[in-house]
């Protein structure tokens, strides 16, 4: 019988462990695959020195009441996470957006996404933006087909070629919501 995959807010420190440990895989696999991230060596030491105080000290900005964290579970194993801050007043983003290699293809990612933008219009915000790199093309296919925008960049990223979109939970031209599988 295979295990039931589970989606659910962080809500305890055995929970927060447990995404520490996924961001931690997906520094690795950053820093392991260039020719995804492809950084200067010294743009990705800085990105992961940023990612390295994220880790330590979660939950961060993904603590409440603004923010939020995500995992996703095999049975007691995780195998994915997924994060929300404020970015403005009414502006989420989503961060480390993560699935284990071995629990790719089941829609993981988009199931954890999902939660998030459940997350933010409870949240009250108003839209939710994130950026992401050309070569991760499962995830740009994952925010296209659940009606995430091209925006323009909201930050100077370090790697030219970053995608930035949007959704927009309210007010005007609010993204078709797909809130269920």
């Amino acid at each position: 019988m295979p295990l039931r995959t589970t989606v659910r807010l962080v809500q305890n420190d055995r929970d927060v462990e447990a995404v520490r440990s996924l961001f931690l895989e997906y520094r690795t696999w950053l820093a392991d695959h260039r020719e995804v991230t492809a950084f200067e060596d010294s743009v990705l030491r800085i990105g992961l020195g940023y990612f390295d105080e994220e880790i330590r000290t979660l939950p961060g900005a993904y603590g409440p009441p603004r923010g939020a964290l995500y995992v996703a579970s095999e049975g007691t194993t995780p195998v994915g996470c997924g994060a929300l801050r404020q970015l403005g007043p009414d502006v989420g983003e989503i961060k480390r957006l993560y699935v284990r290699p071995d629990a790719r293809g089941a829609r993981l990612g988009r199931r954890i996404t999902r939660a998030l933008l459940n997350r933010a219009r409870k949240l009250g915000y108003d839209r939710v933006v994130l950026d992401t790199l050309p070569n991760m093309k499962a995830a740009i296919a994952i925010y296209r087909g659940m009606g995430f925008l091209p925006i323009r960049p909201y930050w100077a990223h370090p790697y030219p070629d970053a995608l930035f979109f949007e959704y927009r939970l309210r007010g005007r031209a609010a993204s078709s919501t797909i809130m269920q599988d």
